[in-house]
């Protein structure tokens, strides 16, 4: 948990946000980028010097060629200790690229054992070399040496928690406060969070810089500023892009621009699916062996980009069950393609606000007046699509009964899309979101 530098966090180059939000490209880019390519662009060699037990690399970057920040996004040539490929370059085009054996949690490592910030390829290069010292152990491996992580209080892990309706099973780890162990008849209110491996250990972090959520509660409970809180993590899977994107919304689409805002993904939305895990699995289950406060005022869904849609949608679809809401970052274009939100946003912006109002149109008023809600954006990098959108969503969620009585809509200058952002100004949230 102390501050360590590695993957896209305390370093600049934002992969995260990119990383699980460019998870998807747009029907026929590829061939497009391919012909740009050709057409005044470059062809680059990325060569790798590698341990020589070390099984297929992958490369995965912010291009659609360079696997559009799918881990397991293009093989790279080569056995034993030397690997490359060659990328084509579009005129103009920056791309940015980390290595990975086929996933986040399998991440190329620094001599440091630290998760390597993302690679930039300088304009007009052609021939670039890394040495990479390994990678990132499977994370239940650590999560097996917990002492490593500076955790303050107790985390539990339930391995490979699914139910029928999901692809994907997945960890979920459960934080407990040291007041939780010191006063055994007192009950707490919880948190559930997205990207639950992003929470307490930096060494299991998607970035290499976690959230630092034991900290934040321990000393904003220590100023007597929040309720008693524990946090249940719910650790992001592969299908992380279709698993938090909500039914509700993309059904307000027309069929067009239903089929536009899965471009690239394969199966089927899995949001709905996604809080039937949270509502009828995990929550029932941590109520039972927990010392809980299961009302919904004292239950909170917390996530940033992705995590927090799914995490308006959870409360917005389920007020009886989840009575406030914290959403960083919020990725309102729910697109994760470039193509998309980026090339095509004066078509796809206005498609999509009409469809996030729609689904508030179906939210009773009267039970969000009951709700707590935070919203939040930065204005750098992939956080500076969002301006306009949180603009144009003030009167919709206004209808459906959040203003500023209970809600906190909230942009913070100079910050990016990543865990360090958010972890900078987690006690601002928290203070807010869990006020007894």
């Amino acid at each position: 948990m102390k501050p360590i530098p590695t993957r896209e966090s305390v370093i600049f180059e934002r992969r995260r946000a990119l990383a699980y939000l460019s998870a998807a490209a747009f029907a026929g880019s590829a061939q497009a980028q391919s012909n740009r390519a050709a057409a005044g662009g470059r062809m680059v060699e990325i060569s790798i010097e590698v341990p020589a037990d070390t099984p297929t690399v992958y490369i995965s970057g912010s291009t659609e060629n360079a696997g559009n920040w799918n881990p397991r996004g293009v093989a790279m040539d080569g056995k034993g200790t030397s690997r490359s490929i060659l990328i084509p370059v579009a005129a103009g085009e920056l791309l940015s690229y980390k290595f990975t054996l086929g996933t986040w949690s399998r991440e190329a490592v620094g001599d440091n054992q630290v998760v390597l910030p993302n690679f930039v390829m300088p304009a007009d290069t052609r021939k670039v070399s890394h040495r990479l010292a390994g990678f990132k152990r499977d994370a239940i491996e650590y999560l097996r040496e917990p002492k490593g992580a500076g955790i303050l209080g107790q985390l539990i892990v339930w391995e490979d928690v699914g139910n029928l309706f999901l692809q994907e099973k997945r960890h979920v780890t459960i934080w407990l406060p040291p007041e939780y162990l010191a006063n055994p008849n007192q009950r707490f209110g919880v948190v559930y969070a997205q990207d639950g491996q992003n929470l307490f250990d930096p060494r299991i972090a998607n970035t290499g810089v976690d959230w630092g959520l034991d900290e934040s509660i321990v000393r904003l409970r220590a100023a007597n500023q929040i309720e008693p809180t524990i946090v249940v993590g719910l650790w992001s899977t592969a299908q992380r892009a279709m698993e938090y994107r909500p039914n509700g919304v993309l059904f307000k689409l027309d069929n067009n621009f239903r089929a536009m805002s899965r471009a690239g993904l394969q199966g089927a939305i899995q949001g709905d699916a996604y809080l039937r895990l949270l509502t009828e699995t995990v929550k029932p289950r941590v109520d039972a062996e927990f010392r809980t406060k299961p009302e919904a005022k004292h239950t909170t869904l917390l996530g940033a980009s992705l995590g927090g849609v799914i995490s308006l949608y959870g409360a917005t679809a389920s007020p009886q069950t989840f009575g406030r809401a914290a959403c960083l970052s919020l990725h309102w274009p729910i697109n994760t393609a470039r193509e998309v939100i980026v090339d095509s946003a004066s078509i796809w912006r206005p498609e999509i606000l009409k469809a996030w109002a729609g689904y508030l149109e179906t939210v009773k008023p009267t039970e969000s007046a009951k709700q707590r809600l935070w919203i939040d954006r930065g204005d750098q990098e992939l956080d500076s699509l969002y301006a306009d959108y949180a603009k144009a969503m003030e009167e919709p969620l206004a209808k459906a009964g959040f203003g500023p009585k209970n809600m906190v809509h909230k942009a913070f200058a100079g910050t990016t899309h990543n865990e360090a952002a958010w972890r900078a100004r987690l006690d601002e949230v928290l203070t807010y979101t869990l006020a007894a």
